[in-house]
């Protein structure tokens, strides 16, 4: 009997096509074969079929298990091979064949014909274990256990399409191939081998115009959708095609598989640091003095890289990371949380930990994707190993203690717009705007030397404008570049007005007030609403007390709202009783407090009651909302 799970899920048997019956028989017989060999709970079954379980679940998996014996019976599989155990089932495949075991089976012997020189075997079992799919893995079989094991299957199935171009590529084709890998880059636009291939295979083919555009449409997708460049192996190939001196040096040689227990060494996957970089000198000392301290101490080293939206904290974190990554020789790792990313959604658990293990070359699990399980084995192989780890955009704790290294000899660097303060054993490192002349010299170098030179008093009132923001500062250098027309002067006007300031700092798709904004929509309503009334105090400082006076609310509990907005970076203390707005948050804080009172008819005094913490009053409603809880607790 044959099982078929890379694709819609199929049983073959003497008599052809098993008919399994059921929505529910099908998908209770793919998870028993996702854990094929292994006991399977019938509450875990009952989990994965519904998100609210009836009263009769259990008694619904027994029906629907002995419904899906009979039918395997009744077509040749030993009754003893659907085994019922104590609390639950297991499948044996003892007398049959599933599709996924013949995947592995033909990748080792293809891994064993690449080590004894027989490359046209390999390439004809990789190409046998490719078919092996009909289509998405499961396809029709929705439960969140089978929509995870999909998803690596898959993710096997884009892998061995790249190891197999490989072996062609090395075997002298490019034609032939040009067809196949279009479909895949196509659903694949951000795997960057797939892409090095088809361009190889479109030179090879005498297309070089093809292969540069195929280079630049990778390009503008990895910085849209992940902010980041090519790799260094996609530009040396680009680089090659580009000078069209003969064929582009070979792919590197198609190597087998590594052990599960084997990570791979010496692999940086640290975003280029940008060439722009400036100051930060203190901070940096900073860093390294930890780093020391910690290495002395023989301990890990964690480092939180904290401040506010624009501030520069992924640029100082990658500039730290290559400064030094030359103590770290066993690999530099490199994951974008998404957690204060303004179009896209944070990265899950499991998408973190998965990433992590494909850079430290642990391939990945078939079994079920289980977040503790793989956690520990992201740490267990990087005990005793000197590894950097750029954890970027993280929103707050609950993920990062499960990824550290448990060994001395590596080095966290954690980049958040909150002060991680419940991060255990962490040196936090806290970044500020730059200084007038590092925020002048940025924008010299963003907008050109010559233009800041003639017109030098112009641009440092620009600088001033954005705050020194280092966001607000490249992002006026880069407007005032792609207009040759205009003078430092003009940006100058243009600037002036606070609301028209925000929107045209950056480009259309993401300006400065939008970065600025996911920070404020993660603060709840009342802190939002403490935040909004910020911008209604003058002066650069504020104090707690005339903010208590002017929201007519206890110090103490205001005190208690202005530490949590300067925990988040959307204000700095000065000391216990004073704090300080940047100028661009206040111009936000402004503008929404304007937007505010023209939508619902709020009074500073509602905003004065709002609850902070354990504070129990009534908070700020507008006159839609009904009447306030007769007993005077929060909204």
């Amino acid at each position: 009997m044959e099982f078929s799970i890379l694709g819609p899920l199929e049983v073959h048997g003497a008599s052809g096509l098993v008919d399994l019956g059921g929505d529910r028989q099908r998908k209770l017989l793919a998870i028993l074969l996702v854990n094929a060999n292994l006991s399977v709970p019938v509450e875990r079954m009952v989990d994965e079929l519904w998100s609210d379980p009836p009263r009769t679940a259990r008694r619904q998996v027994y029906n629907g298990v002995a419904a899906l014996r009979r039918r395997l019976v009744e077509a040749g599989f030993p009754s003893t091979a659907l085994h019922t155990e104590a609390g639950g089932y297991r499948i044996r495949l003892d007398q049959a064949v599933l599709d996924a075991d013949l995947v592995r089976q033909r990748i080792a012997e293809a891994d064993r014909a690449v080590a004894q020189g027989r490359n046209q075997d390999a390439i004809h079992l990789l190409a046998a274990a490719v078919g092996q799919w009909r289509g998405n893995t499961l396809d029709g079989s929705r439960t969140p256990l089978l929509d995870s094991v999909a998803a690596r299957f898959d993710e096997q199935r884009i892998g061995l399409v790249e190891r197999l171009a490989e072996l062609r590529l090395a075997a002298g084709e490019g034609a032939s191939l040009v067809s196949e890998l279009k479909e895949y880059v196509a659903r694949y636009p951000l795997r960057e081998s797939l892409r090095g291939s088809m361009m190889l295979a479109l030179y090879r083919s005498g297309r070089q115009a093809e292969a540069l555009a195929t280079f630049d449409e990778g390009r503008h997708r990895l910085a849209e959708d992940l902010g980041l460049d090519p790799g260094v192996e996609l530009r040396r190939i680009h680089t090659a095609v580009l000078r069209g001196t003969g064929h582009p040096p070979a792919r590197k040689a198609y190597e087998p598989a590594a052990p599960a227990a084997t990570p791979a060494t010496c692999t940086s996957y640290l975003p280029p640091r940008l060439s722009d970089f400036v100051g930060r000198q203190d901070s940096i000392a900073q860093a390294t003095e930890a780093v020391e301290w910690a290495a002395e101490a023989n301990r890990p080293t964690v480092l939180v890289i904290d401040g506010m939206g624009g501030v520069g904290k992924t640029a100082f974190a990658v500039h730290l990371a290559h400064r030094l990554a030359e103590r770290y020789p066993d690999g530099q790792y490199f994951v974008d949380l998404r957690g204060f990313s303004a179009r896209q959604h944070p990265l899950s658990p499991e998408a973190v930990v998965d990433a992590l293990l494909r850079q430290a070359g642990l391939p990945s699990a078939l079994k079920p994707f289980e977040f503790d399980a793989e956690a520990a084995r992201l740490r267990a192989a990087l005990a005793g190993r000197r590894v950097l780890m750029l954890l970027d955009n993280v929103a707050d704790t609950t993920l990062v203690p499960a990824l550290l290294p448990g060994t001395p000899g590596s080095l966290v660097l954690v980049t958040s717009r909150r002060q991680l303060i419940a991060l255990p054993d962490s040196h936090p490192v806290s970044l500020r705007p730059l200084g007038p002349d590092c925020a002048l010299q940025l924008f010299k170098t963003t907008c050109g030397q010559n233009r800041v030179t003639e017109e030098l008093a112009a641009s440092k009132e620009v600088v001033r404008l954005c705050g020194h923001l280092p966001l607000a500062v490249r992002a006026a250098g880069s407007r005032l570049r792609h207009r040759p027309m205009w003078t430092v002067a003009d940006l100058v006007r243009q600037l002036q007005h606070p609301s028209q300031r925000l929107r045209l700092l950056g480009p259309h798709e993401q300006t400065v007030s939008d970065t600025l904004l996911t920070s404020y929509h993660r603060l709840s309503d009342a802190h939002q609403r403490l935040f909004r009334l910020l911008g209604r105090q003058s002066g650069p400082r504020l104090s707690a007390r005339s903010c208590a006076a002017t929201a007519r609310m206890p110090l103490a509990a205001l005190e208690q709202g202005l530490e949590t907005l300067a925990d988040d970076n959307l204000i700095t203390a000065c000391d216990r009783k004073r704090y300080q707005l940047h100028p661009l948050l206040r111009d936000l804080a402004i503008e929404l407090n304007d937007r505010a009172e023209s939508t619902t008819a709020v009074s500073i005094e509602a905003i004065g009651h709002a609850s902070f913490g354990r504070a129990s009053v009534v908070s700020c409603r507008s006159a839609a909302d009904g009447p306030h809880p007769a007993d005077g607790s929060a909204a």
